[in-house]
């Protein structure tokens, strides 16, 4: 029987975990460079680690290349990108940045296969060591823990999976201490494991204060005045040290969105949380040792229940704004004014019928167990009831909260899983153990039947998971070609060479990796894609995956670019932002509000800056784009096709000539693009002015070579007359005017009708 309580059992566990988290390798590896699996966040983690690497101890907390111009506070904790830029710097003898991407995108899968090995310890330890071997092969071949910990997935939800086990591992620890045993240095070890663990990321404090609540009723329930003391003195040891640790990184760390005490970044908010903890704690202890306040659970509960009102009104009294930092944190769980939660799925909640399309649905990343899953945790509170163990009440008390917030979003499934897991363990385990025959005397074939039936029983639970699984092995088998590739990873390639195209085509900006210096232009695109596109190209974005949350006015005011209707609203907007290029799909800013024909979105994308067709409800015909030219499409070999256009806004060729007044001028010029095998035209047109003058604006120059190319030159016609212009570069990206035939617009000749 395997153990996990021993090096081979947890050797065991780690390789199972380790091999199924590195299966999709030889896709996450390519010549073009690090692919990460979800191309989102991991980006921003890659330039972060990036940089500490180059400057390490430092991290980068305020980034000119996000919320551009302006600028950008990093709301991610620095703690895993720098313990990251470290291992890399202690592993690697080079200075190569693809070495450091390789350390980096390893990282998950090992951290991951850990904690599939401490959450089986963790369940060994409650239950007995079948469950610990159930448990951690669950989280080991699990598609709910796989998602966040697999290669290339530089990101810290991996992190946080892993400390959660390890400090509900010191909790566990703690809960079955003896009564009357000193625990100064458990003490410790749980504030110094929540300092890190808020380090790593702010939202961990959900989890922190989940133990702290359990703590605390684990201390008012002791049996005595003197041990609830006791375990007062302790806990005020953990909080006080945890704001210690914390202090140097929080203290005085102002926020211009967010304020000084917002729970939603490191702040003065959590050595104050800790602090306060620690100051109510030891002032309970002192009630209870020294007087007869104590004596009895109701008195300790009515004590701390008035120390806890106490603290908070005091707090609120002492930090003004602290009361609208929680409302603006309470936004974290709903929808914004911007509708920016609603676009990520996420924030679904676990049985969400939108959940399946991103493949987040529950049976997939939890097996069908998650269905009976109820049934499971009630056993486990009616044992912690029977058996009145501290350890299972600390257990059954995770899990159930857990479970509330995954019901609720579907972002918790990574903290979720940790529980969901030991509690089948447990009580899978307890059935393996109702269901061992009592006597050989039972005839085979009824112990056959009833093992066929388990057996049936586990295949139907676990078949959605296991052809989840299916592709990433033969992707481990077959190379990066062995299964087809998800919608989001072939999106991310098409941004891949978008991004790369456009770091080798477009000039250089400063302050990449200095971040006192600023940058010449900023880089305008879908928000989901621009941690991608910053990384990969070198340049400043003005929207990207963070949101509103690295600054509310830019990020509106690219919603504003996109579903402009005049390219002179979308030409001033950008011009406010300081944007040279746009990157577009069909989807425009991702937040489907513009994606109308009539929008720049729209305009855009379809007709590539071209005529459009208006709203298909009228025959009007909206004209063409003056400043925006097409200079590149992405091409993939792979269907489905994702079409995304670079445009370089531009000052714009004038070309002015003579016409008889009231006369309309044509112009056209043939493009070819780098993507499709039929060319397209620019075309517009011009009717001359009381003074007899037409004038065009025009974003292309003639004759220019792939991956856009466009024609020698610009044909006129007027009437019957027709005449070429030819535009340079130089007079395109400068705004130069440039004289245009001069038309007398004489009607077309016609034959002469014979005789």
């Amino acid at each position: 029987m395997i153990d996990v309580r021993n090096a081979a059992g947890a050797a065991g566990i780690f390789a199972l975990g380790l091999f199924v988290r590195a299966a999709t390798w030889p896709r996450v590896f390519g010549e073009s460079g690090i692919m990460p699996p979800h191309g989102a966040d991991e980006f921003y983690h890659l330039r972060r680690i990036w940089y500490s690497f180059r400057h390490f101890p430092d991290t980068l907390s305020h980034d000119p290349y996000v919320n551009y111009p302006v600028g950008g506070e990093i709301v991610l904790a620095p703690g895993f990108d720098l313990a990251v830029a470290g291992l890399a710097k202690v592993l690697l003898r080079t200075s190569d940045q693809a070495a450091v991407e390789a350390v980096a995108a390893w990282v998950p899968a090992v951290l991951g296969a850990l904690a599939a090995v401490a959450t089986a310890a963790i369940a060994a330890r409650v239950f007995s060591a079948t469950a610990g071997v159930i448990a951690g092969v669950l989280l080991a071949v699990l598609p709910g823990h796989y998602h966040y910990s697999q290669v290339g997935y530089v990101d810290h939800h991996v992190a946080v999976s892993l400390e959660l086990a390890l400090l509900v591992t010191v909790a566990l620890v703690v809960a079955r201490r003896p009564a009357g045993r000193s625990w100064i240095s458990l003490a410790l070890l749980l504030g110094m494991g929540s300092a890190a663990f808020l380090l790593t990321w702010p939202g961990a404090l959900l989890h922190v204060a989940l133990l702290q609540g359990l703590a605390i009723v684990w201390m008012i329930g002791a049996r005595s005045a003197e041990i609830a003391g006791a375990r007062a003195w302790h806990l005020a040891l953990a909080q006080g040290s945890a704001a210690l640790a914390l202090a140097p990184q929080t203290l005085d760390r102002g926020w211009s969105q967010f304020g000084s005490f917002s729970p939603l970044v490191l702040s003065s908010f959590q050595p104050l949380w800790f602090a306060t903890t620690a100051i109510s704690c030891a002032l309970l202890a002192g009630l209870w040792t020294r007087t007869r306040k104590g004596r009895q659970r109701g008195q300790r509960w009515l004590g701390a229940a008035g120390v806890g009102l106490v603290a908070l009104a005091m707090a609120l009294v002492a930090v003004p704004d602290l009361a609208s930092s929680l409302r603006v944190a309470a936004g974290w769980f709903v929808e914004g004014e911007e509708n920016f939660l609603s676009g990520i799925s996420e924030i679904k909640p676990l049985f969400d019928p939108a959940a399946r399309s991103g493949n987040l649905d529950a049976e997939t990343h939890l097996t069908r167990l998650i269905y009976v899953y109820p049934l499971a945790l009630v056993w486990l509170i009616v044992r912690a009831v029977r058996s009145r163990r501290s350890d299972l009440w600390l257990v059954a008390g995770i899990a159930a909260v857990h479970y509330g917030l995954v019901l609720t979003q579907i972002r918790f499934l990574n903290s979720f899983a940790i529980s969901y897991v030991i509690v089948w363990g447990g009580a899978l385990a307890a059935l393996l153990q109702f269901a061992r025959p009592r006597t050989e005397a039972r005839p085979w074939p009824i112990r056959a039947g009833v093992l066929a039936l388990a057996v049936v029983l586990a295949l139907f639970a676990l078949q959605p998971s296991a052809r989840f699984m299916g592709p990433l092995l033969s992707i481990a088998w077959e190379g990066p070609d062995g299964a087809p590739p998800t919608r989001r990873f072939v999106r991310t390639q098409a941004y891949h060479s978008a991004a790369t195209w456009l770091r080798d085509h477009s000039p250089t900006t400063e302050g990449y990796l200095d971040p006192t210096r600023q940058p010449q232009y900023g880089v305008l695109a879908i928000w989901d894609m621009g941690h991608l596109i910053r990384y990969v190209a070198e340049r400043p974005l003005v929207m990207d995956n963070f949101g509103v949350y690295a600054g509310r006015e830019q990020f509106l005011a690219g919603l504003r670019y996109f579903g402009a209707d005049r390219e002179d609203e979308a030409l001033r907007v950008a011009g406010q932002l300081g944007v040279r290029y746009v990157l577009v799909d069909r989807r425009g800013s991702g937040l489907g509000r513009d994606q109308g024909p009539d929008s720049m979105t729209g305009r855009l994308y379809q007709p590539r800056g071209g005529r459009g067709a208006g709203d298909g409800q009228s025959q009007r015909v909206l004209p063409p784009l003056q400043r925006h030219r097409l200079i590149m499409e992405t091409s993939l070999a792979r269907p489905p096709f994702p079409h995304v256009m670079i445009y370089e806004i531009v000052a714009g060729a004038r070309i002015e000539g003579s016409a008889a007044p009231g006369e309309v001028v044509q112009l056209r010029l043939p493009i070819r693009s780098n993507m499709r095998a039929a060319p397209f035209s620019y075309r517009t047109r011009s009717v001359a002015d009381d003074d007899g003058r037409y004038r065009f604006a025009v974003p292309y120059p003639t004759g220019a070579a792939a991956p856009i190319r466009t024609g020698a030159r610009y044909l006129l016609r007027c009437g019957g007359e027709s005449a070429a212009v030819v535009v340079s570069e130089a007079s395109v990206a400068d705004g130069a005017t440039i004289a245009g035939p001069t038309f007398s617009c004489s009607p077309p000749a016609t034959k002469t009708p014979g005789p």
